[in-house]
């Protein structure tokens, strides 16, 4: 093995094997004897393999909601009413917001209890605020505003 083959070898085994064939071969696979090509091509090569073999990313069932990074929000408060609730003792936030959304949340988590969008609505509904059930509900007129 020459001097030449020894640092061919040192620097990408498989480019010296591809130089052992004969050279019309060579010629058809690009292959050239240019230092800053063979060190371009040992550079690529580690994007290429990178790219190939994408890693995906998942979670068990079991982890929902420890290790994901969804988040409900209910939009910009226009009022707010605080209130301690019978049936827990952690106080609850009432909202309305600017896009007509009202709701309930656990002051101490911001976790949304009861939501329910009252936009272009014709539904009034009455909602248990301790349970969240609907208590009741009627149909009204469009007001115009």
């Amino acid at each position: 093995m020459n001097l030449w083959l020894k640092d061919e070898l040192y620097i990408n085994s498989l480019y010296v094997s591809l130089k052992t064939y004969p050279p019309k071969f060579q010629e058809i696979a690009g292959i050239t004897s240019s230092p800053t090509l063979r060190l371009l091509l040992i550079m690529a090569f580690p994007l290429w393999f990178a790219a190939m073999f994408v890693t995906v990313s998942a979670i068990y069932k079991d982890q929902i909601g420890k290790f994901d990074w969804h988040r409900e929000y209910v939009g910009c408060a226009q009022e707010l009413h605080m209130e301690r609730l019978k049936s827990t003792k952690l106080p609850h936030i009432f909202v309305s917001t600017e896009i007509d959304i009202i709701a309930s949340l656990k002051a101490s988590t911001g976790q949304i209890v009861i939501i329910t969008i009252t936009k272009d609505s014709e539904v009034v509904r009455a909602w248990n605020r301790d349970s969240g059930i609907l208590v009741w509900e009627t149909q009204i007129q469009q007001i115009d505003r």
